[in-house]
């Protein structure tokens, strides 16, 4: 997450912050406006048995996730920029990983993804 601060926040006294790849059940995880967590759930939750999915990337980039409940306790303890900043300055990380964090969001938007698809026919029918 980044901090923001808006000139008026700096008269008042009062902070704001951007949310950034922030995941998690109950999230967006279709429509373009989901986060790379999300969307990756949802193309394996999608992909027929067998079947393939497209990965992104070289396996080269990096970029920050952080879990929902991480990103709740984090703007409780006043949390601002990445999460290198909050180690520095808060000595804090969040403590969920990508791992555990995308069990619940699979499970969440695989259970989306299954209740929108049509019935399949019974064989013979």
């Amino acid at each position: 997450m980044r901090s923001s601060t808006h000139p008026r926040a700096l008269v008042t006294g009062a902070g704001g912050f951007i949310f950034h790849n922030i995941y998690g059940p109950y999230g967006t995880f279709d429509g373009g406006r989901e986060k790379v967590p999300a969307a990756l759930c949802r193309r394996v939750a999608a992909v027929e048995p067998g079947g393939e999915i497209q990965v992104w990337g070289d396996g080269e980039q990096t970029r920050s996730f952080c879990y929902v409940d991480d990103c709740v306790e984090g703007s409780y303890r006043g949390r601002s920029s990445d999460n290198r900043r909050l180690r520095e300055v808060l000595a804090w990380d969040p403590s969920v990983t990508l791992r555990p964090g995308l069990e619940p969001t699979y499970r969440w938007i695989e259970k989306q993804v299954l209740s929108q698809r049509p019935p399949v026919a019974a064989a013979g029918a």
